[in-house]
């Protein structure tokens, strides 16, 4: 009996990591066993949890902490992101709720787990994406990104990158007009080339990027020769 219900509180804790369920799912789940208590008005969730887990038996929380550091299955996946993201734009999880577990791996410089996110997509969205522009990304956005998201497993990472960029205004008219100035002979390739590493890379090695990775970079030569406009290649990155 105590493996299986040591089990029990181990898909729970797996589930809020990959995000197939949040924070009110495993409290009406874990209701009729404990009450999940916080230890503080500063803690999280996920702490609050394995604490409450380590006052109903000890063991299990030792236990899982021995899993948890070398687990790889304690990240995001994309059902986990979408359902996350669906929870946030339903109301059922607050902007700092949604993020803080988005962003977990940045808390603690992934020390936390060994988790690996199902792909380098959804992990640049998370880690890198999230934290720098959430203030400013609203329901059409979360709706348009949710399909980049669902399609994630078939999209190179560069493809993904560009087109989720892409859903912000600013970032198209940029992207745009740099594009134009390029296709006009205005720029070279070798600006072509900073402009990538200015508005997509990340100093990672996973996450680095520049135009020997651009996925577009055989359109981008027929449009130029072609004579066709940039409305084109804007239309064929947006997926």
């Amino acid at each position: 009996m105590a493996k299986k219900e040591y089990e029990f509180f181990l898909n729970l804790l797996i589930s809020w990591w990959q995000g197939t369920k949040t924070k009110n799912e495993i409290i009406e789940v874990v209701s009729p066993v404990f009450e999940i208590k916080p230890i503080s008005e500063w803690s999280d969730f996920i702490n609050d949890f394995e604490e409450s887990i380590r006052e109903y038996d000890e063991q299990y929380y030792f236990d899982w902490a021995e899993y948890k550091e070398y687990a790889k299955d304690t990240a995001a996946t994309v059902p986990g992101l979408l359902h996350c993201i669906e929870s946030y734009q339903s109301k059922e999880l607050t902007t700092e709720e949604f993020i803080n577990w988005a962003c977990w791996h940045n808390g603690d410089c992934g020390e936390t787990t060994s988790g690996v996110f199902e792909n380098r997509s959804i992990e640049y969205f998370c880690l890198f994406f999230l934290p720098k522009y959430y203030k400013n990304l609203d329901s059409i956005f979360y709706t348009k990104a949710s399909g980049l998201i669902t399609a994630s497993n078939k999209l190179q990472y560069g493809e993904f990158v560009i087109a989720l960029n892409l859903l912000l205004e600013k970032e198209k008219k940029s992207m745009y007009y740099f594009l134009k100035s390029y296709l006009e002979g205005k720029k070279t390739d070798a600006d072509l080339n900073d402009y990538l590493i200015k508005k997509i890379s990340i100093n990672l090695p996973a996450f680095k990027f520049d135009l020997s990775v651009f996925p577009y970079s055989e359109e981008l030569k027929k449009i130029k020769e072609n004579g066709d406009g940039v409305e084109s290649l804007i239309s064929l990155m947006e997926k």
